[in-house]
């Protein structure tokens, strides 16, 4: 929880525009599938009346035309989102870089030996990605909530044996992907340390400065 605030600060001293952008984008998104669905239902409604000589053409023009803008919508915001997602990704970048270098300054040069610390830091160099994608990942899933409530009581005044039958599928998935991203988060942190010895060698291994003296000493075992 701790993280997840320090993460919502930076985003909101470096990037509040964007992340009120991100919100409101995913808002939006939210409630598409239920006005999609409401404006399907009334699609059908106004054709059916319509073909019994009951309906207006204007408004079934109009719904179509409702329905057709409901489906561009998604699609030009996903578009902005985009962009809207590589501007942060650029903003914090130079943000934790900036600050990393800061601390990089006060660090001793013992410390780049030990093994512990630099795969913390590695961590932290590398992980600016993993920023943006929990962020985005945690206004994903309150915008899949949304939607989800949304459509299930829309579904409710229909019929609510569907919506007991969705909820029995949901919710084993839903624990399960908890479980399985816990796991892989631990495992991830668990091979840090061969992570970065495996980097280390490719890097000997392909630099060509090193190569050399590897070479010359015969030095690959």
């Amino acid at each position: 929880m701790d993280t997840l605030k320090f993460i919502l600060s930076i985003y909101w001293n470096k990037c509040r525009i964007n992340l009120i952008v991100l919100i409101f984008l995913n808002f939006i998104n939210s409630l598409i599938p239920i006005i999609s669905i409401h404006l399907f239902q009334k699609l059908i409604e106004e054709i059916m009346n319509f073909m019994q000589d009951d309906g207006s053409l204007k408004m079934l023009i109009f719904i179509f035309t409702l329905q057709i803008i409901s489906n561009i919508i998604p699609f030009i915001g996903n578009h902005i989102l985009n962009i809207n997602d590589q501007i942060i990704d650029n903003k914090l970048s130079l943000e934790t870089t900036s600050s990393m270098l800061q601390k990089v300054k006060s660090l001793d040069y013992l410390d780049f030996e030990n093994p512990s610390f630099y795969d913390s830091f590695q961590r932290v160099s590398s992980n600016t990605s993993n920023i943006i994608e929990s962020v985005n990942h945690l206004i994903g899933l309150i915008s899949n909530l949304i939607s989800a409530i949304s459509v299930l009581v829309y579904l409710l005044t229909i019929n609510w044996i569907v919506v007991f039958i969705i909820i029995l599928g949901i919710v084993p998935y839903t624990l399960t992907s908890i479980k399985f991203n816990r796991r892989n988060f631990s495992l991830i942190n668990e091979l840090m340390p061969a992570t970065r010895k495996e980097q280390y060698f490719i890097n000997l291994l392909t630099n060509r400065n090193t190569l050399k003296e590897i070479i010359l000493f015969n030095a690959f075992n």
